[in-house]
């Protein structure tokens, strides 16, 4: 006999759940989540909704890198702080290092604001990291192989030069090569004069006392007996006394010593040989010429290390009118900081003021390599195996004498990935890229705690690699492994939750909802017809670059990298559109992108007031969509999302194993058959259940039926599917809009 049992799923906003998880019925995350989450996903209000589709932008510029993996570009965000009058959207720009070139457009505009040919960044893309001070004009460029660059609109043209240090901090390598400069000391000797002959005094060198130096006729006698004190002391070896000059004695210690400092202070003095005892005494400075020579800190093109060649940082950030770089291949457990008000003067001294600029060493015990600085709640450092925070409080200045790091997590930040803010924590993905971390602050324990994001999607970034792809009838492999990149886009109002992006191994687009208050940890997955290989979000706009096939243009058999921005208004990829056409003008020609080859057709789709016209064959140059322009309102045309599931599905959605919660039981291994769906829809144009399509025209629930979208209660009945898990397939093979609010599952279970 069977026992019916309903399955209600009112909220999505769990998103696709790791296989690995499967079996917890335990947590409530369970019961709101699904087991595919593909092309769409999930509101903070529970709602499951098609993913944007993607405007084409701009052609990457194309050169002759010696690989696909030096055509992947950086892209880099520049925000302004202002708001654009026609969009409301904030303004912006988008830069592109590619090879040969950097590039800038104007967000939300995309007009062209800068072309700059350049080759410094090469082939160097994967280490390359960015800061933008609040509110500021430039953009610092780090690489740790090449000096780094400014990339400034503070003239009110965009100019790309070498960051220029006035002054570079100094360290003694120990793999210097060639011999020390010797060590000086200056001796000065005060009231000394033919009166005091006969007095005579004792110094200490390095701890240790002399004989008594005594005072016997001339200057120059009294320092060759200097000179015979200081030989005679144990493990010091032979000096060089140069001529006094008024009463000074400039003593040499050997360059042999390389890698001492010689310390001498004054010891004992006897100066009883004064008819009228005068108070003398010595005055000694110390030059510090010794040890090894000191070179520039950074330095060199290769960061190989080698004497000539120290690198360059690795990263850095703004904070508190400094600039803090950190990380050099040389010195890669180090932080510097710019003097106070200067971010070129970086010179370390002796005798530091509280402007003065900063050098604090981390104990390499700590695993500190750093590759990132960021400015979170408070100043953040991350390295290759732990993660630090400068801890003083916001209204205490930072100066050479108060500033210290506290190491953390030993987590470990994945070198070049950026990281993001979002609800007052810092988000980065761990060192192998294989999960995503938030680093908070925990207000009971003093101290920052790096909380594990990834549990229940982390299979998306754990995949396969596969970063390549068929054109031309060649094979191209896309990136050499790791290739991860993330970026945050903040939430613009009560229903969309903030998203994190992050491109995996595979070349797909990872999408994480978060939204602190509804509890919303939503993963999901992105394809594209290619291969996603940047994103990077501009004021509200998500830019993607794409590798696609090269029958999307005429130049080359190679995949073609474009630029794409996510549009929630577009159902298509590569899209080129007009959402406000003139009744009966004709459709735009500006579709060369959509280009075939030579000989050669490509498969595009045209949508016309939200309806599919179906698809369309572009050949040779021919770009121009054939459909009447007469009487639309908008269109759009594109290509299609890609087939997600393997029957021609572009969005997948797949409900978990049926567990019953009210009966708090598992029902593992239990019979059931799926009798019928209801699927509660919001503004939907069309959606299947088991591959059947749901007809939406035929419920009474159904909204007004002279709509193309539907609103209501639609579902799928006579259902037969009996196996053990009682999944449900929901998908979408058109090129239309879907809003799933909420499922029920009526389910027969067959069992003890």
């Amino acid at each position: 006999m069977a026992l019916p049992i309903v399955k209600a799923i009112p909220t999505f906003n769990g998103g696709e759940l790791d296989p690995a998880l499967f079996g917890r019925v335990d947590v409530a995350a369970y019961y709101r989540s699904v087991a595919k989450a593909r092309n769409c996903y999930s509101l903070v209000s529970g709602g499951m909704v098609r993913r944007p589709g993607l405007e084409f932008v701009a052609r990457l510029h194309k050169a002759e890198p010696p690989a696909l993996t030096g055509r992947r570009a950086i892209f880099i965000p520049f925000t302004d702080g202002g708001v654009d009058a026609v969009s409301g959207k904030a303004t912006g720009a988008l830069i592109t290092v590619s090879w040969d070139q950097i590039k800038v457009y104007n967000v939300p505009a995309l007009t062209v604001a800068a072309t700059i040919v350049d080759s410094t960044f090469n082939g160097l893309n994967d280490d390359l990291t960015w800061t933008q001070k609040a509110g500021g004009k430039d953009i610092i460029l780090f690489h740790p192989n090449v000096q780094s660059r400014r990339l400034s609109i503070a003239t009110g043209t965009w100019v790309l030069s070498t960051l220029s240090f006035e002054a570079i901090p100094q360290h003694a390598y120990e793999d210097t090569t060639g011999s020390a400069t010797n060590h000086q000391t200056k001796l000065k000797f005060d009231n000394f004069s033919e009166g005091g002959l006969g007095d005579r005094f004792t110094l200490f060198v390095d701890g240790v006392e002399t004989d008594w130096i005594t005072y016997d006729s001339t200057a120059l006698d009294l320092a060759v007996n200097i000179k015979a004190a200081i030989d005679a002391l144990p493990a010091i070896g032979a000096v060089t006394i140069n001529a006094p000059v008024s009463d000074t004695v400039v003593v040499d210690f050997g360059g042999d010593a390389a890698g001492r400092r010689f310390i001498v202070t004054e010891g004992n003095l006897d100066d009883s040989h004064f008819a009228t005892p005068v108070v003398h005494f010595i005055i000694i400075t110390t030059e510090t010429k010794g040890e090894r020579p000191l070179e520039d800190v950074w330095s060199g093109t290769t960061g190989t290390g080698a004497e000539d060649d120290r690198g360059w940082p690795r990263c850095g950030t703004f904070f508190g009118n400094r600039l803090y770089l950190a990380g050099s291949p040389a010195r890669p457990n180090v932080v510097w900081a710019s003097r106070f008000g200067n971010a070129e003067d970086f010179l370390v001294l002796d005798d530091p003021t509280s402007g003065s600029p900063i050098e604090y060493v981390t104990d390499t015990d700590q695993g500190a390599e750093f590759n990132q600085a960021y400015v979170g709640r408070h100043l953040q450092f991350f390295s290759a195996g732990t993660e630090f925070y400068v801890p003083l409080s916001d209204s205490e200045a930072l100066t050479p004498f108060n500033f210290t790091l506290r190491p953390t997590s030993s987590i470990g930040a994945m070198r070049g990935a950026p990281l993001a803010s979002v609800e007052g924590s810092t988000i980065f993905l761990q060192r192998d890229g294989r999960g995503l971390r938030r680093f908070i602050f925990d207000d009971s324990q003093l101290n920052y705690r790096s909380f594990d994001l990834s549990l229940r999607g982390g299979h998306l970034l754990n995949v396969d690699p596969a970063p390549e792809m068929v054109s031309g009838g060649a094979t191209y492999r896309l990136a050499t492994l790791p290739m991860r990149q993330l970026a945050i886009q903040k939430s613009r109002d009560d229903e969309n939750p903030d998203r994190i992006y992050i491109v995996n191994e595979a070349g797909d687009l990872v999408c994480v909802c978060v939204n602190e208050d509804e509890g919303v940890l939503g993963w999901h997955l992105w394809q594209t017809q290619g291969l996603f290989s940047q994103v990077v979000v501009v004021g509200d706009d998500v830019f993607v670059g794409v590798f696609r096939e090269n029958d999307l243009s005429h130049d080359d058999d190679e995949p073609v990298h474009f630029i794409e921005r996510f549009d929630s208004r577009l159902l298509l990829d590569a899209a080129a559109f007009d959402f406000a056409p003139t009744p009966g003008d004709a459709v735009s020609s500006d579709m060369t992108h959509l280009e075939a080859d030579t000989g050669e057709t490509n498969t595009v789709e045209v949508i016309v007031d939200g309806i599919s016209q179906g698809t369309q064959e572009f050949s040779d140059t021919d770009t121009v969509a054939e459909f009447d322009p007469a009487a639309q309102t908008d269109w759009q045309v594109g290509i299609a999302f890609p087939d997600v599931k393997g029957d021609g599905s572009q969005v997948w959605v797949r409900t978990l194993p049926v567990e019953d919660e009210s009966l708090k039981r598992v029902l593992l291994g239990d019979e059931k058959s799926v009798k019928r769906v209801l699927l509660q829809l919001l503004d939907t144009g069309s959606i299947e259940v088991e591959g059947n399509e749901v007809p939406l025209s035929n419920w009474t629930e159904a909204g007004d039926l002279s709509l193309h979208r539907q609103t209501g209660v639609f579902g799928s009945e006579a259902l037969d599917n009996i196996d053990v898990f009682g999944q449900i397939d929901i998908t979408q093979s058109k090129s239309d809009h879907m809003h799933i609010l909420s499922m029920r599952l009526d389910v027969d279970l067959h069992g003890d």
